[in-house]
């Protein structure tokens, strides 16, 4: 007899078996999908909330610029609500030798990411290689003058008329043009460099130029030269001083002569006429001073720049005569680097010239000014005697007895702006996280 065998039970236990592998592979592929769309939307909203940090640091950078820029108030750090949810936490630095950080930290749900901007005032570096550079009208040099420092002439450098007296340059001296002269009773410590060379002491090298001559007495050799000297042109470019003055007048316009008696900052101002600062007033630049007229400092009068300049230098420019006398007193924003620099563009050679007045040059100085760096490539500089100053610039200077050229080797890069009142610029923007 053969057994039982129940095959559509068998074939019911399979069925279950086979739709049971189905729910859980159906699960498997379900739970697939749902964690990959759920890992998907996860990536989505992190991407999506990373942008929405990254813009609102951009946004915060943005606000902090414009409050900079309209001089609006503001705290060194602040938070700037952006949309609904997202935030920026905003740090700016202090102005530190011109330069400012702005550093912003957007923030979405957690999600942070930070910008920072470099934000500088514009400025210019310029350079002073030379204790004093003169155009063609040379330097006169009277009894007991010196200039410490190195020296570049395009015209003739001559000494005192006493046999007696002497003037002494400590560096180098280079006179360029073919006919300028090294003359009478000169000293130069070091080496010189020039066509014709005449009742003088080089205590170094001696180059003179051939077709030139020499009865100088010389510490070491003598050598000539074939070609002529060329002439240097002068540090700044009538471009640039144009731009001060602009940057100067953007800040205002005074219409008038202007006395200063008391402690006052000024800048960026153009004045339409004469400046007068006198009885001990302190008067401090925050930016680019433009006088059309005269410039007249006497009487403990001091000009100083605004410590915001932090290292860098600043200007007043007159297109008329400097005159300074009693103890004035010149000063850059406090740093080494900085230095004030009085600029005249007023073609004065000499007392009686055109505009001159009873005055003996484009800048006429009574008293030591040595915190100032001072420039007249059209006119004359003129030290009176016992004199101490930094740095000439000038078309022709005259050195009276005693006085002191002493150069600052700080002035062989500096770096000239308008001011923390004068033009600022994105220097740098950049994301750092």
């Amino acid at each position: 007899m053969k057994p039982y065998c129940n095959t559509n039970s068998q074939r019911g236990v399979v069925g279950v078996y086979l739709a049971i592998i189905v729910v859980i592979v159906t699960l498997g592929i379900v739970t697939s999908i749902v964690t990959v769309t759920l890992g998907q939307q996860r990536i989505i909203r992190n991407i999506t909330q990373s942008a929405q940090a990254y813009y609102a640091a951009e946004a915060g950078a943005e606000d902090a610029l414009l409050r900079l820029q309209n001089s609006m108030s503001f705290t060194s750090s602040y938070v700037f609500p952006v949309g609904t949810t997202a935030s920026a936490s905003t740090t700016i630095s202090s102005a530190i030798g011109g330069v400012r950080t702005i550093t912003v930290e957007g923030d979405e749900n957690n999600r942070v990411r930070k910008t920072q901007i470099v934000y500088q005032i514009d400025s210019e570096e310029i350079s002073f290689n030379f204790g004093a550079q003169v155009g063609d009208g040379g330097i006169e040099m009277n009894a007991n003058s010196k200039i410490i420092g190195n020296v570049f002439s395009n015209g003739t450098i001559i000494g005192p008329i006493d046999p007696v007296d002497t003037a002494t340059i400590t560096e180098s001296a280079v006179v360029a043009r073919n006919g300028s002269k090294i003359d009478r009773n000169m000293i130069i410590n070091k080496d010189a460099q020039v066509h014709t060379c005449k009742d003088s002491t080089i205590d170094g090298n001696l180059t003179y130029v051939s077709g030139g001559s020499t009865n100088c007495t010389v510490g070491g050799s003598t050598n000539t030269q074939p070609g002529e000297i060329n002439p240097a042109n002068f540090p700044l470019s009538s471009a640039l001083i144009t731009d001060w003055k602009n940057d100067a007048q953007a800040g205002g316009v005074s219409v008038g002569n202007m006395t200063i008696s008391s402690d006052s900052t000024l800048g960026p101002l153009k004045i339409d006429g004469d400046l007068t600062i006198d009885n001990s007033a302190i008067l401090t630049l925050n930016g680019t001073l433009w006088v059309t007229g005269n410039l007249d400092i006497s009487n403990g009068a001091t000009i100083q720049l605004d410590a915001g300049y932090g290292d860098l230098s600043g200007l007043v420019i007159t297109d008329g005569w400097i005159h300074i006398k009693n103890n004035s007193i010149f000063q850059g924003s406090g740093q080494s680097a900085s230095f004030l620099m009085l600029l005249s563009t007023l073609a004065c050679t000499g007392s009686g010239g055109a505009g001159c007045g009873h005055h003996d040059g484009a800048i006429d100085l009574h008293n030591n000014a040595t915190g100032a760096v001072f420039y007249a490539e059209n006119g004359l500089i003129h030290l009176h005697n016992n004199v101490g100053v930094k740095e000439l610039v000038a078309y022709k200077i005259e050195l009276g007895n005693n006085a002191v050229l002493t150069y600052d080797t700080g002035l062989s890069s500096s770096l000239f702006s308008s001011g923390p009142g004068g033009r600022w610029a994105v220097s740098s923007w950049k994301e750092i996280q």
